[in-house]
């Protein structure tokens, strides 16, 4: 046994490592048990764990033991035993906790730390201010209220500086209880971060890398067009080397386009070209510094939700040799006998696709002013569902004085 903490604080008997966090007002509760019922956390070696260990894996699914054996060699207070007066030995508790660097901390939000066999040298060693705390492992069988009250001396000794605190609930018990405590997902907050991840954060301003918004929307004015085209200009032009005169073809006036949006800057684009029986996508561009997101699936789906909704059960594109297999996960597929050709020094496969009809297509039994709204908004009142107010009387009748109309009919309504 190296040294032993209990539950006495000189702060008014109550630890600092609750008044740092935003944990709820249960965990000052367990607080106040973990005092009444003398709990005492230790730390322990692994030799002195061995029995506990041996026990919980009756029960739980854990790392063997020299995974453990490994990262007490990195950090040796990360096991901490929990014991309760008037209980055997053998029905201890058990923390075990991981103080994670810069490096540790990445991992565990992008979901590549392996939890069963962590690498150490993502771990602290003693005396090194960690950027994270990971709950490694809680045990304790019919004593959880009283032994989470001592999470605050792990916390004052492993983080004089608090930081972000994280955990994951194995169960729908662990969860609830997690919530209770205070404990929210850590997607809410971190970009990309595994979806079962709980965090806890300090009671101060901590930089958090927050997701930004990505969105694909119909390019309805000027200003959007030019942000269009200067993306078109920054991927087709600048790295594919294409002249102006084969990237802006004489067909930007006759599709729609969709702008993609990484929160307020110009990502990404696509457009779609209307024919008898088809729809044809092309042009999708997504500038280089924004590849690693999902913007180019969302400028696709929106794309092709949208020609399903005018109607359409067939699409057709080309594709570059090396991309077959992104345009396949949204059911395109290469065209049967057709062999591959090239334009602008590229070689392009032709690719076509079959959508289900849409169950609210856009047809001629449709509402008439559904069919005069903005291009993509079918749903929304449009500039004619709610003509200006200060028209009314007025407007007819300029109408009626101003419009030379066939047999002098009255065509106000």
């Amino acid at each position: 046994m190296q040294h032993e903490v209990t539950t006495k604080h000189p702060n008014n008997g109550k630890p600092r490592g609750f008044a740092r966090y935003a944990f709820s007002a249960k965990m000052i509760r367990f607080q106040d048990l973990a005092r009444r019922f003398n709990c005492v956390m230790r730390t322990e070696t692994l030799a002195e764990c061995k029995d506990l260990l041996a026990t919980i894996r009756t029960s739980m699914t854990i790392c063997d033991d020299a995974v453990i054996a490994k990262m007490l060699d990195r950090n040796p207070g990360i096991l901490r035993t929990v014991s309760f007066p008037g209980t055997p030995a053998d029905q201890r508790g058990l923390f075990a906790y991981l103080p994670l660097n810069a490096s540790g901390m990445e991992a565990l939000l992008s979901g590549t730390m392996k939890g069963g066999a962590p690498d150490p040298m993502m771990v602290c060693a003693p005396g090194e201010a960690p950027c994270a705390i990971y709950i490694w492992l809680v045990f304790m069988p019919g004593k959880m209220s009283r032994a989470m009250g001592l999470l605050a001396d792990l916390l004052d000794e492993a983080a004089p500086e608090p930081c972000p605190v994280f955990s994951k609930a194995v169960n729908l018990h662990a969860e609830q209880l997690n919530d209770s405590l205070g404990f929210m997902n850590a997607s809410l907050l971190y970009f990309e971060c595994a979806p079962e991840l709980l965090v806890i954060l300090p009671r101060r301003e901590i930089r958090v890398e927050r997701q930004p918004q990505i969105r694909a929307r119909i390019a309805r004015d000027f200003g959007d067009m030019a942000k269009v085209l200067s993306v078109r200009s920054a991927t087709y032009m600048a790295e594919q080397s294409c002249h102006f005169d084969e990237e802006f073809d004489g067909n930007d006036f006759c599709s729609t386009h969709w702008l993609g949006e990484v929160g307020n800057d110009a990502a990404g684009c696509i457009r779609a070209r209307f024919f008898g029986g088809f729809a044809k996508i092309e042009r999708l561009a997504v500038r280089a510094e924004y590849r690693n997101s999902r913007l180019a699936y969302q400028l696709v789906r929106e794309a092709v939700e949208h020609c399903r909704r005018k109607g359409y059960t067939k699409l057709y594109g080309h594709s570059r040799y090396d991309l077959v297999r992104f345009w396949r996960v949204f059911g395109f597929r290469p065209l049967e006998d057709r062999p591959a050709f090239s334009f602008a020094d590229v070689q392009y496969v032709e690719m076509v696709c079959d959508l289900a009809p849409s169950n609210n297509a856009i047809t001629l039994d449709c509402d008439p002013m559904m069919l005069i709204r903005p291009e993509g908004a079918w749903d929304a009142p449009g500039p004619f569902d709610s003509p200006p107010a200060f028209f009314g009387k007025d407007r007819k009748e300029r109408i009626a004085g101003q419009t030379r109309t066939v047999g002098q009919q009255t065509i106000t309504a």
